[in-house]
């Protein structure tokens, strides 16, 4: 498990507050995001290059309304974007 984890190459960030579904509709769009997934009352947002993730996070990270926290990628959010990714391959080939 935990090298399929390491393999992903995901970084991961949790976030909770006020409005997450407003907030993961943006985050959704936004170049360097590769992954918006709800678990419970956070968001875990992922990305595969840090330094893209970080600057797509910047415009939200000193907002009071959230709380952000880096975290270790679980095997749920390596299954996610896996899944996401292979949804875009599929719809590629229609």
């Amino acid at each position: 498990m935990a090298e399929v984890i390491a393999q992903s190459h995901l970084t991961t960030y949790v976030v909770s507050g006020e409005g997450l579904g407003e907030l993961a509709a943006k985050l959704e769009k936004t170049a360097g995001i590769d992954m918006v997934a709800p678990f419970g009352t956070n968001l875990h947002v992922s990305g595969r290059d840090d330094a893209a993730l970080e600057a797509a996070l910047a415009p939200y990270r000193n907002e009071p309304s959230y709380t952000w926290g880096k975290s270790q990628p679980s095997l749920e959010d390596v299954f996610i974007d896996l899944m996401s990714r292979a949804r875009d391959n599929f719809q590629d080939a229609a």
